[in-house]
């Protein structure tokens, strides 16, 4: 017993801190990709990804873009800095936005012209909810590693 409330303490923790540290580094670029330089890309491809939940199916939005920057050609999937999962018609809709071989504006880093996005800005609301089910989940590896440390304690 002693055994699974550690890993699954100590994997909780873990995995609340990446979430935590995703949700942030997205926030930060998010905000930063506002003052960000643009260029002409094209769009290489766009589809849905479907993966299986236990509610059924979540659908992400895949579009992948290349564009230039001082001769250098870069290829990127990111369109905002937030995670987006969602039904098939919400990921339809935004796929539609960016078909097959249409031409876009891309927002770039210019410091490290690799790192880029369609849609620039800083989407507090849409990265809440991983930081939520980030926080829950940390709250939860406590407890367990709480509960672990003081049966230790009460037999020592």
């Amino acid at each position: 017993m002693q055994i699974i409330l550690l890993l699954i303490g100590t994997g909780l923790l873990f995995l609340a801190v990446s979430g935590s540290f995703a949700v942030i580094n997205n926030l930060l670029e998010g905000y930063q990709s506002q003052s960000w330089t643009s260029v002409n890309g094209k769009i290489i491809s766009s589809n849905i990804n479907s993966s299986k939940t236990k509610n059924g199916y979540s659908y992400t939005p895949e579009v992948v873009y290349e564009y230039s920057v001082v001769q250098n050609v870069y290829t990127n999937k990111t369109i905002a800095f937030y995670f987006e999962s969602t039904d098939s018609n919400n990921a339809g809709a935004r796929v539609s936005k960016y078909l097959t071989g249409s031409h876009v504006k891309v927002f770039y880093n210019p410091n490290s012209p690799s790192i880029s996005c369609l849609e620039p800005g800083f989407f507090l609301w849409e990265n809440l909810g991983v930081w939520i089910i980030s926080i829950f989940m940390g709250g939860i590896g406590f407890l367990s590693l709480a509960i672990l440390y003081s049966g230790f304690v009460a037999k020592n």
